[in-house]
């Protein structure tokens, strides 16, 4: 098809605001036997109608997203929103230091030894600097900030020049590394106007009680000995502790949005959804349950359409569990999707370059599908907002690992995949 608009890069700098717009329309000539004899063109410059349209666009964009966080931090208890903040803070600003270092590096190497090699950036520092600004990406994502989520997807495009081979000077990948994720701490400030709108600025906290728990403080008071000792100091120590269903809750909303994005429908089903556990007894693997969510609604469940072929519900199943065996901690995340294929996974993992053929050729099939915990490893062909990367069961594996916790995998092909994250009980009392 010919050419209908062109965008001329006058400010050098590739934005959608910069430049200017001409379209172009063709029009034949014929000669006098009717045969083409040229073609005319016609060039008219429609910059300003186009930037009033970008604009216009991103205003909308601004309102709808202002609506969608209000409505999100509205429906959020406050302390569950104040973490996602610290938390989010935290890893912007370790992710703020580390590319002011490396850029620092850059700049100095280049100055001290301008005829020697450029600084470089490890491929474990880039992997940990890919963890921090998905996982703001995607906790972002599950309270519906979309431009918060959009701007720290932005930083990924410009990180992933770092990964091997550099297709740019360092220094000039860092620069925009840093100047997008300017843009990123602007959207958290956004978020916080939003979340002092909703809940102001006060720090007083609230604890939910159960009616039977408040029943039985209320019998204590009336008759001190009507309530034991021991049950009243067991009563005092769970006070605060929370139902699973609760704690999930961002799981399921990353679930839900997640499969609204990918054209999926789902059910969540939550084992032991009343029962009680301390407030922070998932707090160690929160970053490893958003992934494994992600994942599974992803590359888990199939579209609907495909189900039904292959007969089952057009919905798929996300099963959540949790259980304690005194010494450790272990969390299930299951789905009833396509499951994991291994050689699909190792053929994958060889075209990406993250294993040789003569490694696959050794492998069994267990083996074979642990890699898909490799950085960089995914098999989406296309990069989205949700996948794409080869971050998402890396972030998963390493943060994992930093508790002294585990990830194992069974699956099925068919019928779907069960992830059982393990971790040292006494990860929760720290």
């Amino acid at each position: 098809a010919p050419v209908r608009e062109l965008r001329l890069d006058t400010a050098g700098d590739n934005q959608p605001d910069s430049g200017s717009y001409v379209s172009l329309s063709y029009q034949k000539i014929l000669d006098d036997h009717g045969r083409l004899d040229r073609i005319m063109i016609l060039a008219l410059d429609e910059t300003e109608k186009r930037l009033k349209e970008l604009e216009l666009k991103r205003v909308t964009a601004r309102h709808e997203n202002e609506v969608k966080a209000l409505l999100s931090v509205a429906h959020t208890p406050l302390e569950e929103i104040n973490e996602f903040l610290s938390d989010t803070e935290r890893r912007l600003s370790r992710f703020e230091d580390q590319t002011a270092f490396h850029l620092s590096a850059v700049e100095r190497q280049r100055r001290e030894y301008p005829d020697g090699p450029e600084h470089n950036v490890s491929q474990n520092d880039i992997e940990k600097l890919f963890r921090d600004i998905h996982t703001i990406k995607g906790n972002s994502g599950s309270y519906s900030f979309e431009l918060l989520s959009a701007a720290a997807h932005n930083v990924e495009n410009a990180l992933q020049e770092l990964r091997s081979p550099p297709v740019t000077r360092r220094g000039e990948t860092l620069k925009i590394v840093a100047e997008r994720c300017e843009l990123v701490s602007i959207e958290l400030e956004a978020v916080k106007v939003v979340v002092a709108l909703i809940h102001g600025s006060t720090d007083e906290r609230f604890v939910k009680l159960p009616v039977q728990i408040v029943e039985t403080i209320r019998k204590f008071c009336a008759d001190p000995k009507s309530v034991s000792s021991a049950e009243l100091s067991e009563i005092c120590r769970k006070m605060s502790w929370l139902p699973l269903q609760s704690q999930l809750r961002k799981a399921v909303l990353s679930a839900r949005r997640t499969a609204s994005k990918c054209g999926r429908e789902i059910d969540v089903e939550i084992s032991g959804e009343t029962v009680l556990w301390p407030p922070d007894i998932l707090k160690p693997i929160d970053e490893a349950i958003l992934h494994l969510v992600r994942n599974a609604v992803d590359h888990g469940i199939e579209a609907p359409a495909l189900r039904v072929e292959n007969g089952k519900p057009s919905k798929g199943l996300l099963r959540f569990s949790l259980a304690s065996t005194g010494t450790d901690c272990e969390f299930k995340v299951s789905d009833d999707g396509a499951g994991i294929d291994a050689e699909r996974v190792a053929a994958s993992a060889v075209s990406k370059g993250l294993v040789t053929e003569e490694k696959i050729a050794v492998m069994n099939d267990a083996e074979k599908i642990d890699l898909i915990f490799l950085p960089g490893f995914s098999t989406s062909e296309q990069v989205s907002d949700i996948s794409g990367r080869g971050s998402g069961l890396d972030i998963v594996k390493g943060s994992l690992a930093e508790i002294g916790g585990r990830v194992s995998i069974k699956t099925s092909i068919g019928h779907g995949t069960e992830f059982l994250v393990t971790w040292p009980a006494e990860r929760n009392e720290k």
